[in-house]
Formats: C-alpha cells, structure tokens, sequence
C-alpha cells in the first residue's frame, strides 16, 4: 500500500517555532517513525481520514518542493501566512491589515488558548477573524452564528464572492464538507442543532464558536425570547467563543461576559467606535406631520451623484415606513416580510434599480454594501446601540457619507422594566439636552473617551460644529438699505448713553478692548450666536445677538473667555470660582454649551462678569 500520514500529526510537529530546515528534519524524522506503524494499519480503517501524500524532497537540498510548500501552506499559522490568506480573499496581493488591532486578533483567535472579544468600528474588518482562522485549520470546524436573516444572507453572499465553501444548517445532520458552519442563534438552542453539531464533532472538530454581533442578547430580551439563554451554546461543546461587535460599551461588557460565560482571561480588543467620513446632520425637530416633506427635502440636497451610490431611509414605526415608501415610490425592507420577499427587495436595492430604500433595525446590522453616500433617521432613533449600528451602515468604502437625523418634539423615554443596556437615555439626551459636538456624543457613548470633530483632519464636521466654526453671513440688502448707517449711529450713541446707568462699568469695555487683540486668531474659529444675551437681561447696553451689528464691542465676550482658559496665570484662578477643572479645550468647550449655573444665561457671560469685576488683580 502507498505510505500515507495523517495531517493531524504534522501539525504538532509543524507548528513548533524553528527554522524552516530544522522543521523538514523534525518533519522527516516524524515520517520515519510513522512508517513502520501505518505499514500495519488496514487501509479500511484509514480511509475516512483527510490523507495527503508524503512529500518528496532531498535531504541535501533546502528547496522545498510543491507538496511539501502545499502542508506549510496548510500548517503555518504566522503573521505572514495569515497576511497571505488575507490577500487571497480581497484578491489584492498587497493588501494589508487593516490595523494593527486585526492582525492581532486574527492570531489571537488562531492560537485557541482563550477566548475573543473584538469590539471593532464597522468597516474595521472584524468578519476576517472569523473567516481566516478556519482557512488555516483544514482539519477544524468554526461554527459562525448569526442573529439576522439579513447578517445570515450577507455573509453567504460575502463568502461566496470570495469562493469560501460553507455549509449553511438548515435543521438536517450536517454533511462535513466544509469546516465553516453557518447556524443562526435561533437554531442554536433547539435540540435537533445539539445533536447534529456533536455527530459532525465527532468527524471533525469543532474548535470554535463566533458570534457575530454579539451584543444583539442585550438589547433584544424584550422581544426575542430565544436569546435570553445564550451561553447554554457553550455547553455543547468545549470550543473557544469568538464575540464580534461594534457597539458595545464597558459597563455593557460586563453584562456580556456573564451572559456568554466569557472565560475570566478572555482576550478583549477593542478600536474606536470614530468614523471620520460620517457627517452627522442634526436640524430642530419637525412636526410629525412634516415628517415625509422633510425626507424628501433631504433626498433632494443628497442626490444620487454615482451610479453605485445608495441611501437607506431608516424609520422606528412600521406606520411611517409605509407612509414614506408610498410617498417616494421605493420598497420597504422590515421583519414581517418573509426571506423571499426581504431578499428581493435587498437585491434590487443592491443592484441600483431604486437609490433610496426604506427599512425598519431589521436592516441595521449586516448590511455591508460599500457605497451607501445617505443615511436619514426618519423619526427619533430608540437607542444608541442601534443608532449606531444604523448610521455604520453607511461610507463602508471610506468616502464621506452623510447621516441626517429628522427628530420629533421631545419625549419622554421608556426606562421602566428592564435594564437600560440599550442606550435609551442616552440617545434622548443627545438630542434634546444641551447642544454639542454630535460626533463627541456618540463615540463618548462607546469608547472610554470621546472623539470631537476637531480632534484630526480627517473628521467631516457634524451640523452643530460646523454652524459652530462658521463665518458670519453677508446680510442682504433691501430698498431702505441706505439708511442704514445713520439707524446704526443712532443706536452706538444710545448704547453709550446708557451704558452708565448699568451694574457693569465701562471700566469692563475698556479690558476687552484693550484684551481682546492678542486673541483674535482664536475668534476666528468660533461663532457663539446661541449666545441669549452679552450682559445679564438689559436690551438697552446689549440687543439680541440676532441684532448684534450694532454692537459697539462685537464678538468680543467668546475670545475673551478662551483668552482666561488659555492664560496660564489666570486660568487657575478661573476654575477655582467655578469649581471645574479642563483637561483640554474640548472639555471646556462641552462645559460652556451645558446648562449655566444659577443667576447667569450662560456659562460664556459667567466666566466674562467674574473677569470683569476681578481684572484689576491680573492687570500689571
């Protein structure tokens, strides 16, 4: 009989660090001591084995021939080899990680001493730790189990564009032909999966379970029964569990872990949640009533530009959805139509035939269609979580993508019953209380420190930093124009009249001008027209900032007060009065948008009144 090695041996002897002649050595020596025992092994009793021939290849020479390259290809599990695979699978032999956090993982994942918890951005390339590992362990199986029919959908379609064999469980004994599983979490807890995935064990084993979008559990125990025991998926078998997401906070970690049974050494990787190319669009809210008048007023400024381009119209009731698929005469994607009809209308979507489609959260997670320019929320989102996920939905090929918000009048959330894991509060909070940085609310949600859009290049502005940042506006002019300049020294000389009769001296007026010069490259970055008033609640000294060209002092108050937050010697004293402390502009500025302390309209005048009555120590 031909001689024959079980690939299984190899591996252990492969897979020991050394250099590549010292491994032909050891590999050689191993076959040799093979040889005489398989000799006397029936061939039936073998046949069921994953064989290969021997490789052929002289001792006296260190290249290696195509058989034996063949088992380094299956057996190597470096950095490189991994890297390789990689390249295979995005057909470009220069592809690289996408980070330093995904070559991490990838390994992590392959070495099996402990389990995974990737926390990664969408778009990050998260799905690759568990699609690489399995290519490499021909003779493992890695179970993939998905929450979604879509997510399901999606990753058939992405491993069969990358020509990955699978097999999908469909409530039949699994066949073992391909070492990746698809199963969805439904199918986890039934019976009929336990038994099945033991007798495919018992053939080929299974090593390894990753859950994608892992943190669904938390957020779905009101209206998925099915996950509320998730970690009885580990008592089937004893495999390493691989946890994907990219929404998931700390104190929400925790959470996880217990329900998973995470082991106590688990590997937890995370990136930030920051998309630079999203531009977030928050405007007021509107009436209900003007609800499909507004989305389609902002299809209009969005316009499909490139035949790839997509939009998505997200809505949190099945009512609005209706009514703007109606209205604008695209489908709607939600999770009472069947897979057949959910299917179809992902595909012709995909292909083009409509630019915008409307889709309830079942479109949310799974969705990687790389083109997708508009994202708009029709409606007040219910969580951050799947805010989230939602707007990652979009810029996936790293070009800037716009996520537009269409919010109703304030409501009151529903934080009764169970635990808020979802983000209920927080998403009302960053629409409705006080107004910052859109990007700083949603990432400080996720990552232990938030990403403001003026911190990097590389940021698209959000709608409230960027109105923020932005230049006066030439006013137009009208009929009785012409008049102007004699109103507007009308208005100086009654200023100043009257500007003794107020608590405020003039003696203040004086410091700011006198002050204010050395700042003006800081004004320039700033616009504070949500400002109520300059001074106090007096119109005569002051009028509102929507009048402020009559100003006699303009736009002094914002650089001053930067001017004390940038001054070494005065900004102490200056925290010390309102018992702050900054550790950087970006917390000074979230504190000057909060809600002011008592007896002030804003924390801006605050700050200016204290200076304006202490300047004198300051003043050489």
């Amino acid at each position: 009989m031909p001689r024959v090695y079980d690939i299984s041996d190899v591996l252990e002897v492969a897979s020991r660090p050394s250099s590549l002649e010292d491994r032909l050595n050891q590999l050689m020596t191993h076959f040799e001591s093979q040889m005489d025992h398989l000799d006397h092994i029936d061939e039936q009793t073998h046949h069921s084995l994953p064989l290969v021939p021997i490789p052929k290849f002289s001792q006296s020479s260190s290249t290696v021939s195509s058989d034996l390259t063949l088992i380094e290809s299956l057996l190597d599990t470096t950095p490189d080899k991994a890297l390789e695979v990689l390249q295979r699978l995005v057909r470009n032999p220069n592809a690289q990680w996408a980070s330093e956090t995904q070559r991490h993982g990838v390994m992590a994942v392959l070495e099996l001493k402990r389990d995974v918890l990737a926390v990664m951005a969408t778009g990050s390339g998260k799905t690759m730790l568990a699609i690489i590992p399995p290519l490499m362990e021909p003779d493992y199986t890695t179970v993939i189990v998905l929450p979604f029919r879509l997510l399901m959908a999606d990753m058939k379609r992405r491993l069969d564009g990358m020509d990955v064999p699978y097999e999908a469980y469909n409530g039949n004994p699994l066949k073992g032909q391909a070492n990746i599983v698809l199963v969805s979490a439904d199918s986890v807890q039934v019976d009929s999966w336990k038994e099945h995935i033991n007798l495919l064990n018992q053939k080929r084993r299974v090593v390894r379970q990753v859950f994608d979008e892992v943190h669904e559990p938390l957020v779905a125990q009101s209206y998925r029964d099915t996950l509320h025991n998730v970690y009885r998926m580990r008592d089937i078998l004893k495999a390493q569990l691989v946890g994907l997401t990219a929404t998931l906070n700390e104190s929400q970690e925790k959470i996880l872990f217990q329900m998973y049974i995470f082991g106590h050494d688990t590997l937890v990787l995370r990136t930030g949640s920051n998309r630079p190319e999203l531009k977030f669009v928050w405007p007021s809210p509107v009436p209900r009533f003007n609800l499909v008048a507004a989305v389609k007023e902002v299809i209009e400024r969005h316009p499909k530009v490139k035949p790839e381009d997509r939009a998505l119209i997200f809505v949190p009731r099945l009512h609005d959805g209706h009514t703007i698929s109606s209205s604008l005469g695209v489908d709607f994607y939600h999770g009472d139509l069947d897979d057949k009809e959910c299917s179809n209308i992902h595909s012709e979507w995909l292909m083009g035939k409509k630019y915008a489609m409307v889709c309830t959260s079942a479109f949310g997670s799974g969705n990687d269609y790389a083109h997708t320019r508009l994202i708009i929320h029709a409606g007040n989102p219910h969580e951050m979580t799947g805010y989230a996920q939602e707007v990652g939905r979009a810029g996936r090929d790293k070009r800037p993508a716009t996520c537009h918000l269409i919010s109703f009048p304030a409501y009151s959330p529903d934080l009764q019953g169970e635990p808020d894991l979802g983000g209920k509060e927080a998403m009302y909070n960053a629409i409705f209380r006080v107004p910052s940085c859109i990007r700083y609310k949603i990432t400080s949600h996720f990552d232990r420190t938030g990403t403001h859009c003026s911190q990097g290049f590389s940021n698209q502005h959000c709608s409230f930093c960027e109105n923020l940042l932005a230049s006066p506006s030439s006013a137009k002019r009208g009929p009785l124009d012409a008049f102007q300049e004699q109103t507007e020294s009308a208005k100086k000389r009654k200023v100043n009249d009257e500007v003794s009769e107020l608590s405020v001296s003039t003696a203040s007026l004086t410091i700011l001008s006198e002050n204010v010069v050395p700042l003006w490259p800081v004004q320039e970055h700033l616009n504070f027209d949500s400002l109520d008033r300059l001074f106090g609640d007096s119109d005569r000294l002051h009028p509102q900032f929507g009048k402020k060209d009559c100003c006699r002092y303009p736009d002094l108050i914002a650089p001053l007060v930067f001017g004390i937050f940038l001054d070494p010697a005065i900004r102490p004293h200056m925290e010390a009065h309102i018992g702050q402390t900054f550790e950087n502009m970006n917390t000074f500025i979230d504190w000057l948008n909060s809600s002011p302390i008592p007896g002030h309209k804003s924390h801006l005048t605050a700050v200016f009144l204290w200076y304006a009555t202490i300047h004198t120590h300051f003043t050489p």
